[in-house]
């Protein structure tokens, strides 16, 4: 949780870049080319309805999406202490902040991102952009 409140006030206070420390590149020349075309970009899993938190950009500080995500992530301090990391500070806020209201912001579909669904094993798109690696390794661990 502490890792997702912080990596949204990065993006907030300063832009920039932000992927999982357990994701690991595969095809960064497309994902380059498309950072400099636009100037945000969030992966968004339809199906769930969630938006990762798992890779993200945004070429400006002070995005108010950004803003909006760190409002949600503290709109209710006691939930803090639940345990359920996805809807408190994870994808499921994320998404809730992505609902708020009509941003300007590209979104790219999980597919087009990584290689695989963060809870498969397989790899099922070579040519994305980064592979999740160990993502979500505590919720294979939780949902055995």
């Amino acid at each position: 949780m502490r890792a997702d409140i912080i990596l949204a006030r990065c993006l907030r206070d300063f832009g920039g870049l932000t992927c999982g420390t357990d994701t690991v590149p595969m095809n960064s020349e497309p994902l380059r080319k498309f950072c400099e075309a636009n100037p945000t970009m969030l992966v968004v899993d339809f199906s769930e309805p969630e938006v990762s938190n798992g890779l993200a950009w945004s070429a400006m500080p002070g995005h108010p999406f950004f803003s909006c995500v760190c409002n949600h992530q503290l709109r209710d301090r006691a939930r803090l202490a639940e345990t359920n990391v996805p809807a408190v500070t994870g994808p499921v806020a994320w998404w809730q902040a992505l609902r708020a209201r009509r941003w300007d912001v590209q979104c790219v579909s999980v597919r087009t991102a990584y290689s695989r669904q963060w809870r498969e094993k397989q790899t099922t798109n070579p040519k994305a952009w980064v592979n999740p690696g160990y993502a979500a390794s505590w919720w294979h661990s939780a949902n055995k």
